[in-house]
């Protein structure tokens, strides 16, 4: 008994002294490692892991308001049913009415749109989608139903979501596109072999037309190390930079499905406007291949580690964002 007691205060006392504690950065002054003459501060190591601590924070709150508005959800379907004076399952079932039934139409144009997706030898194949769209209008039927609660009993969630920390993102700022003065600007760490990275590309034109004068973009490279193509194929979009025609490579790039020497090449040809023989000069002769390496260090130090990464105002956004995602942010941006 004495021992387990033991075992389970030394698990407390080990959890205490590894959890992050945020205090001032005032606080943070004092020295938490040494080396010599080399010293590192609590406030320089928050510094470097701001990333992950906020990623912490932000699971945290997620979890949180996951948890909050099923509470809240619950206590607003007890209050209705309270005025009712209905039970709880009548109201659920009177929710459940309120959801469209899938018409054979609604189910024809499903499967012709996922029709690639779709199993093609399962006899229960429509069965199985009709309640699978049933399920979801009950389920659209349920959010409109208490949403339109939450305003009839004037219901409110109070916790914050936890601040974005902005990084600095240091070295090259070209090649670019947008107004140098742009109140918004938008780093891009990208690959050229990244499925994701071509992607993104339709929600940037976007972004392009609907902040034309307000957002300035501007690309940086960040070749992985499992794409062995990516790295000449940026070196390949500096020398096409090299002759003012970086968005247009940068365009032919993205469309082609192979990225081999012969083939950067090539694309140099097909975008225009460009002295090719010098093109091929500037590539054989690997002009542009420091620059590459030193956009990949400053992704490592900012903590990239996969594309596209984004830092928008100094806001890191990771992955093939949904347009609405990043015009959230922006829009927040152009407010302050």
């Amino acid at each position: 008994m004495i021992k387990t007691v033991l075992s389970v205060a030394l698990a407390v006392f080990s959890l205490l002294a590894w959890y992050p504690v945020v205090v001032d950065a005032a606080e943070t002054d004092v020295p938490v490692a040494r080396v010599g003459d080399w010293v590192v501060s609590g406030a320089k190591l928050d510094q470097a892991l701001q990333g992950p601590f906020y990623d912490l924070e932000r699971r945290r709150y997620d979890l949180r308001m996951t948890k909050i508005q099923e509470m809240v959800a619950e206590q607003l379907l007890k209050l209705e049913a309270a005025a009712r004076k209905i039970s709880m399952e009548q109201l659920e079932a009177e929710i459940n009415a309120k959801a469209e039934k899938p018409t054979d139409q609604q189910l024809d144009e499903f499967i012709a749109k996922n029709s690639q997706r779709l199993p093609k030898d399962d006899p229960q194949l429509r069965d199985k989608l009709r309640e699978f769209m049933a399920e979801r209008a009950r389920e659209q039927a349920r959010i409109k139903f208490i949403a339109d609660l939450a305003q009839k009993y004037k219901a409110e969630i109070l916790i914050t979501a936890p601040q974005a920390p902005r990084f600095t993102v240091q070295g090259a700022v070209t090649p670019t596109k947008g107004p140098s003065d742009a109140k918004v600007t938008i780093f891009e760490f990208s690959d050229f072999q990244c499925s994701y990275c071509r992607r993104v590309q339709d929600t940037l034109r976007q972004l392009d037309k609907l902040y034309a004068g307000k957002v300035r973009i501007i690309f940086r490279h960040y070749p992985l190390s499992f794409h062995p193509q990516a790295a000449k194929a940026a070196e390949a979009a500096q020398c096409a930079d090299e002759q003012g025609r970086f968005w247009a490579y940068h365009d032919a790039l993205f469309a082609s499905d192979m990225l081999d020497p012969a083939t950067l090449k090539k694309l140099a040809e097909t975008v225009g406007s460009m002295d090719v023989a010098r093109f091929d000069q500037c590539l054989n002769e690997g002009r542009h291949k420091a620059r590459v390496i030193a956009d990949v260090a400053e992704g490592e130090r900012l903590g990239v580690s996969g594309t596209p990464t984004f830092f928008v105002n100094g806001i890191k956004l990771v992955g093939a964002v949904p347009l609405e995602e990043i015009r959230e942010v922006i829009d927040a941006e152009l407010k302050r």
